[in-house]
């Protein structure tokens, strides 16, 4: 495998980490971690540090900030037939790697809801059974449209 990472190539990553088929792979991390790192950039290393600690708490352990002024971790959501399972993930050579895994949810127990932004897709997930919230985004923009699309379709389907 190259260095930068496509779709599928993520999903053979993921297919070595879970038993069933892996239908879709997406790369979220907590919602607002973009407009925080904007604004880091932007306006202040303050103002991003407190956006970034706000994402954290809203992602509801789905996503950690990896410093105080650093970047985001991301985590890889993979999708079967029946399961989300969640990773955390980080880069290296070789593309992102898929490090712990952070949780497993049957998908007939999950209500999910996605809505388009200008840059990133928001996506709320609800868990029945634990009463576990979270709330990540993935990028739709500056290309992330080619891995958002098919994995917010498919995590658009029923479980089956």
């Amino acid at each position: 495998m190259g260095m930068i990472d496509t779709p599928e190539s993520l999903k053979e990553k993921a297919q070595a980490r879970v038993s069933e088929p892996v239908l879709q792979v997406g790369i979220v991390q907590g919602a607002g971690s973009f407009g925080a790192g904007m604004a880091g950039i932007g306006v202040s290393g303050l103002v991003g540090m407190i956006g970034r600690k706000k994402a954290n708490e809203k992602a509801g352990g789905l996503h950690k900030q990896n410093a105080v002024f650093g970047s985001n971790r991301v985590t890889a959501l993979v999708l079967t037939a029946d399961k989300l399972y969640a990773f955390s993930a980080k880069s290296g050579w070789g593309g992102l790697k898929l490090t712990d895994a952070i949780g497993q949810w049957d998908r007939s127990d999950l209500a999910v809801q996605a809505d388009q932004r200008s840059m990133t897709s928001r996506i709320v997930i609800n868990v029945g059974s634990t009463g576990d919230h979270f709330e990540v985004e993935m990028m739709t923009g500056l290309g992330g449209a080619k891995w958002s699309e098919p994995f917010l379709a498919e995590l658009a389907k029923p479980a089956a």
